[in-house]
C-alpha cells in the first residue's frame, strides 16, 4: 500500500513539474506564417524603344557661311584706254550668296595676263526676264580693253573685292576676250567668283544620294523646304534646299567651301515635316572637286 502511494505521489509530482515548464495561458499565441501567394507567370517589362536620331528644334535653322575675311582693299586704278586698240563690254551677274553684302565701295576688275584691263565700282540692280520669270539681280558692267586680234587671242579673269566682308575673290582665265564683243549683256553671265575665295580656296562639290528606308513602319518623306547644311566642325561651309536641285533620283548637290584639303565633313539635315534635325558623318574629307556619298534616311 505504501509503495502504491509513493509511486502515485511521484507520478503526480512529475506531471506538476512538466505543466509548470510549459507555456502559460498568459503567453501570446505564435504568429502564423502565411505563405505569400506567387504568380507563376513572370511579367516582362516592354523593351525600351531606341532613341530617335532626329532632334526636334523650335524653328528652321539659319545655317549660313561666314564670308568675313581680313583682306586689305586693293589699290586698283582704271587702265589707260589709249594703250589699247579695242574693247568689249562684260556684264557680271553677282552670285546670290554675295549679293546681300554688296556696298558702294565694292570693286570688280577684269585682268588679262596679270594686267588690269577694266574696272567697275558701281553695282547695278535691275530685273531681267529670263524664261518668263522676272528676277532682280545685281550686276557689274565693265569696259575691258585689249590689243587682241583673231590671230592673237587673250583670256580674261576676274577679281572682286567686297568692302563689307573685307574679302578678295580672284579667278583666272575664265573666258576668251572678244574684240568689239560682249559677254553677259544678251544673257546672264556669272563667272565662278566664289571659287576664288581667299578664305576658302578649296571648293568641294558634295553630291549626296538619299536612300529612303522602306522597311520601317513610317518611311521618311522629303519636302521642298527641307534644308541641308554641310559643316566642318561647327562651321557651316555650304547649304542647299531640297527644293533646289532635287530630282526623282534623290540627288542633292551642296557646294562646300573649305580652308584646306582633308577637313572632316558632317551633314545636317533639317526636315520641315518633322521640324527636327539629323546629323550624318560624310565618308571622305574636303578636296578640290567632286565628292559623292550615299545617305539612308
Amino acid at each position: 500500500m505504501r509503495k502504491f502511494l509513493f509511486k502515485s505521489f511521484m507520478v503526480l509530482a512529475a506531471l506538476t513539474f512538466a505543466w509548470g515548464c510549459g507555456s502559460s495561458s498568459d503567453d501570446p499565441d505564435p504568429v502564423p506564417v502565411v505563405p505569400t501567394p506567387t504568380d507563376s507567370t513572370e511579367v516582362t517589362p516592354p523593351p525600351t524603344p531606341p532613341a530617335s536620331p532626329w532632334v526636334e528644334v523650335v524653328a528652321q535653322p539659319m545655317w549660313d557661311i561666314d564670308w568675313n575675311a581680313t583682306d586689305e582693299r586693293p589699290d586698283w586704278k582704271d587702265p589707260d584706254f589709249s594703250d589699247y586698240e579695242n574693247w568689249m563690254i562684260v556684264m557680271v551677274k553677282m552670285p546670290e550668296l554675295l549679293s546681300r553684302y554688296i556696298s558702294p565701295d565694292d570693286m570688280m576688275a577684269v585682268f588679262i595676263n596679270g594686267e588690269l584691263r577694266g574696272l567697275s565700282s558701281v553695282a547695278t540692280e535691275f530685273n531681267r526676264d529670263e524664261s518668263g520669270i522676272a528676277q532682280q539681280s545685281t550686276y557689274f558692267i565693265i569696259k575691258v580693253y585689249s590689243n587682241a586680234t583673231k590671230e592673237k587671242t587673250e583670256t580674261i579673269g576676274f577679281k572682286y573685292y567686297s568692302s563689307e566682308l573685307h574679302h578678295l575673290f580672284a579667278v583666272e582665265d575664265t573666258d576668251p576676250y572678244i574684240p568689239e564683243g560682249e559677254l553677259g549683256v544678251s544673257s546672264d553671265y556669272e563667272p565662278p567668283i566664289l571659287k576664288g575665295s581667299s578664305k576658302y580656296p578649296i571648293l568641294t562639290t558634295l553630291t549626296i544620294k538619299f536612300q529612303i528606308d522602306q522597311t520601317v513602319e513610317e518611311p521618311f518623306v522629303a519636302a521642298p523646304l527641307d534644308f541641308i547644311g554641310a559643316f566642318v566642325g561647327d562651321e557651316c561651309r555650304g547649304t542647299a534646299y531640297v527644293g533646289q536641285g532635287y530630282n526623282f533620283t534623290g540627288y542633292i548637290t551642296v557646294p562646300l567651301y573649305s580652308k584646306e584639303v582633308g577637313e572632316p565633313i558632317t551633314l545636317r539635315y533639317y526636315s520641315s515635316i518633322k521640324n527636327a534635325v539629323r546629323v550624318f558623318q560624310i565618308s571622305g574629307t574636303t578636296k578640290q572637286g567632286l565628292l559623292m556619298n550615299t545617305i539612308k534616311l
